[in-house]
């Protein structure tokens, strides 16, 4: 059995012991980064989904929980070990399938940064900022590199209804390399960074003005992370304006 049915069918048991039946009524009391506040947000039901810094792939398996095999789930994740996980978590998934490899803003191989905690692991080099947290780099691991278009049309893909870019400091260079898609992208989650964690300049304010400068428009803020009061990270959401325009 799939581990991510396994892990729907604990989603289910935790639903029938507080006497909850519906999964996305479970994500909006319990789960932190809750996709059901994504889903609201959006003025559609996403059936193609592309998650690039998928990690262990905790977040596709709460949408694949939520969508089913109503969606295709394209999973981008350059460190070895964890797209191994991958194929291995969502393995017998038809609709999910996993790519090791790393997304920038060109093509060949690159060295990947991995961290003491691999949630922050980058192709960016760590800032002072990690360090005062205690994340340092543990290993690095050279990993082949495409840009986004590239990628895209080496699968082939149409329309993405939702892009995930959780690429630590790297957002910048992923969007330079994907023009092309994200004309025929509908949506637009992105990690965004209030301090600097990295050696590149990608923090909220740079990568807002990319996304706008593709014609994407702010929608919501559906997780966001404080430390003493103050406001470091979370996810901001975009919709292309064209969407927008069609709702109004």
């Amino acid at each position: 059995m799939p581990e991510v049915v396994k892990q729907y069918l604990r989603y289910a048991g935790i639903l029938r012991r507080y006497g909850i039946w519906d999964v996305r009524e479970y994500f909006r009391l319990v789960s932190p980064v809750n996709p059901v506040r994504i889903l609201d947000l959006l003025p559609f039901e996403p059936k193609t989904i592309l998650d690039i810094g998928a990690n262990r792939g905790d977040w596709t398996e709460r949408f694949v929980s939520l969508l089913g095999i109503s969606a295709d789930f394209y999973l981008v994740e350059p460190i070895e070990k964890l797209a191994g996980a991958l194929e291995e978590r969502f393995q017998g998934l038809r609709n999910v399938k996993v790519s090791r490899l790393a997304l920038t803003n060109r093509c060949g191989a690159q060295t990947i940064n991995v961290a003491t905690s691999d949630d922050f692991s980058s192709l960016e080099e760590f800032g002072p900022a990690l360090a005062d947290r205690r994340v340092g780099v543990q290993r690095q691991e050279e990993v082949p590199v495409a840009t986004l278009d590239e990628y895209r049309n080496t699968i082939g893909l149409g329309r993405v209804d939702l892009i995930k870019i959780d690429v630590q400091g790297h957002e910048l260079k992923v969007l330079a390399g994907g023009k092309k898609t994200l004309e025929n992208a509908r949506a637009i989650l992105v990690e965004w960074n209030i301090v600097n964690l990295y050696g590149s300049d990608a923090t909220f304010i740079k990568v807002h003005q990319a996304l706008e400068e593709h014609d994407f428009s702010l929608v919501g803020i559906p997780y966001q992370y404080r430390e003493n009061g103050r406001l470091l990270y979370g996810d901001a959401l975009y919709l292309q304006a064209r969407l927008l325009k069609q709702e109004t």
